[in-house]
């Protein structure tokens, strides 16, 4: 029996699952924008301290009831960029949220065509896809879940190990998530027995049977491994254009104007117990070589024996902006901030808080953008010192830097993402 036209004409609704902070949630509000345009209907679940952001662009919103920050401090003052502490840190932040949390997820998802889930959502997205019978699609903002002997698995050393071995440790890190977080959700069901049983682990078993899984980022940053499956994508990054109606700060303007092009330091969202001695430091350190500084933090974070009209706050700016006036970045090693970073084509090193962030760091430095940083944990002044004036003096990383950028440009990696959206919609 054909459809009527009513239910042919209806708008495919997408469901998009995401947790973490500003950077977990961004690159899908940029999808989900695009999308709209495209004629779809899309929603996105996500920690409610977003809510007023997402629904800007038109999304439909179920916020889970929860303070990202929290974990956000956890990865940066616990766990660092050690793989078994951030496990156990995110079962320690997860534990209370989890049963609301899924709960708001199947509410949501209850009218889905298609799910789309992210890192520690990839379970609950993928029994509820299993359940209601629509496609799935998996996406992430670093390397995970496929074994491959290109590059080593994220969070342990880049040692010069055969293939084979680097397979086994990226095994070893899905199985240290998977079990990890299967152990947790089997804890909460003692105490929540209406939640469902988990399905399979949805990267098992024949690869036709397993989900699309994109990775938002740029194939010049990382390429994509000869030995990764046909359901693996590298799209390029998801970006967030500048709003029609934003304008830069008057006072930021005319600091940048003011001088020559100053240096920039953020943490992103990690809000280590550090933050305030780091910020001390990146400021000794470019006075020192009489460089003025553009820092992203709010103008309260920085301390006030600091401040001076050399430095500026630049909290909240889009990175788009702001980075291509800059001489030279130093940033947190976040996914989407390292995109950005590369994308303006100005040297760069990332100071990693946690474990995602220092694959990232090392990849910058194997890239030649930028000179090596220590962790956020271990960095010095003198490291700071060393790191900027070479940074700034070493031709070499802006003519990389700039290199990567021009390939860049011509990434559409939304446009992407969507082509292959739209071909399981297609099966």
């Amino acid at each position: 029996m054909n459809e009527s036209p009513r239910l042919q004409n209806k708008k495919k609704r997408i469901v998009i699952l995401t947790y973490g902070s500003r950077g977990d949630v961004e690159p899908f509000v940029a999808l989900g924008h695009r999308l709209i345009l495209e004629g779809y209907s899309v929603c996105l679940v996500a920690p409610k301290p977003f809510s007023d952001f997402i629904q800007a662009y038109g999304l439909e919103f179920y916020a889970i009831e929860s303070d990202p920050d929290e974990l956000g401090q956890m990865f940066a003052n616990q766990a660092g960029t050690n793989w078994f502490k951030m496990i156990s840190s995110m079962a320690q932040h997860v534990m209370p949220i989890a049963r609301n949390a899924f709960q708001t997820i199947k509410i949501a998802s209850q009218d889905a065509d298609m799910i789309i889930h992210s890192f520690l959502l990839t379970d609950a997205g993928h029994t509820l896809a299993l359940q209601q019978s629509i496609p799935e699609i998996s996406a992430q903002f670093f390397p995970v879940f496929l074994p491959t002997g290109a590059f080593p698995a994220v969070a342990l050393p880049d040692l010069p190990l055969e293939k084979m071995f680097r397979r086994g440790m990226h095994t070893f890190n899905t199985g240290m998530f998977k079990n990890g977080a299967r152990f947790t959700y089997k804890k909460l069901r003692k105490t929540a027995p209406e939640l469902p049983e988990l399905a399979s682990w949805p990267f098992s078993g024949p690869i036709e049977n397993q989900p699309p899984i994109l990775f938002a980022y740029s194939q010049y940053v990382l390429p994509h491994p000869d030995d990764w499956p046909a359901n693996a994508h590298v799209t390029g990054y998801w970006q967030l254009p500048i709003p029609a109606d934003w304008s830069p700060p008057q006072n930021l303007t005319n600091f940048i104007r003011e001088g020559s092009a100053p240096i920039y330091f953020g943490p992103g969202s990690m809000r280590s117990e550090k933050l305030h001695i780091l910020l001390e430091m990146v400021i000794t350190a470019a006075r020192k070589l009489s460089r003025r500084v553009v820092l992203g933090v709010a103008s309260d974070d920085i301390p006030a024996s600091s401040k001076g009209k050399d430095i500026i706050s630049a909290k909240g700016v889009p990175h788009c902006w702001l980075f291509p006036q800059m001489s030279y970045i130093m940033h947190h090693g976040g996914a989407g901030t390292t995109g950005s970073a590369v994308a303006s084509g100005v040297p760069n090193s990332a100071i990693p808080f946690s474990v995602d962030q220092s694959f990232w760091a090392k990849r910058l430095y194997q890239l030649g953008v930028g000179p090596t940083a220590p962790s956020a944990k271990r960095i010095t002044q003198r490291d700071f010192e060393r790191i900027i004036r070479d940074g700034l003096e070493n031709p070499d990383y802006r003519h990389q830097a700039g290199n990567i950028s021009e390939k860049m440009k011509k990434e559409d990696g939304i446009g992407e993402a969507i082509r292959i959206i739209k071909d399981q919609f297609q099966d």
